[in-house]
């Protein structure tokens, strides 16, 4: 079973993770973490109780951080979360984030010189996170960028970034299982099989 561990957040959310969760949970053991023990409330207004902090949680075991989008901005210079998330990547395990979980990221520095995405569809220069993102290579043209252990994603490609996160921990066989979960996600069915 591989290990994932989602990082909550006030108003975080959770609709951007929730389909990566659910292609993971058969072959994955999750638990949370978070700044504080205590539960917290989603951007769609569902509560969540978290399980640990970030104290509780050996950061060497992760084989999967997952960061969901968000307001993430209250925590751009917290050295503790920065040191955790450092020790989950010089561990092997990989870091997820979508929208404002990259952001998250970038702010943090993990994204220097790396290729990524973020936000809703995409980093601009005329965006007020630009600034967090100018030692990183952008890559605006793909929903899900894949650079290392970060796997990072638009907010809008929550579906992409769900099937990515699935090929990277090994739940997916080849691209053609990437291309049949991805229509699953979508509801997209062949001509052929439509009636």
């Amino acid at each position: 079973m591989k290990k994932i561990t989602v990082f909550y957040y006030d108003e975080f959310a959770e609709f951007e993770i929730v389909l990566a969760l659910l292609l993971l949970r058969r072959t994955s053991a999750v638990t949370t973490v978070a700044l504080e023990k205590r539960n917290y409330q989603s951007e769609e207004l569902q509560w969540y109780c978290n399980e640990n902090t970030l104290e509780d949680v050996d950061p060497s075991q992760i084989d999967l951080l997952l960061i969901p989008g968000g307001d993430s901005r209250a925590m751009f210079e917290n050295m503790e979360l920065k040191r955790f998330i450092d020790n989950v990547v010089r561990s092997g395990g990989k870091v997820a984030s979508i929208c404002g979980g990259s952001e998250l990221l970038a702010a943090l520095g993990f994204l220097d010189g790396r290729r990524c995405t973020g936000n809703t569809s995409g980093v601009f220069e005329t965006d007020e996170s630009y600034p967090y993102y100018e030692k990183a290579l952008l890559v605006n043209d793909e929903y899900v960028v894949v650079d290392g252990p970060f796997i990072t994603g638009q907010g809008q490609a929550y579906a992409e970034f769900a099937v990515e996160v699935a090929r990277q921990m090994g739940n997916l066989a080849d691209d053609a299982d990437f291309a049949d979960k991805l229509k699953w996600l979508k509801n997209i069915r062949d001509s052929e099989t439509e009636t």
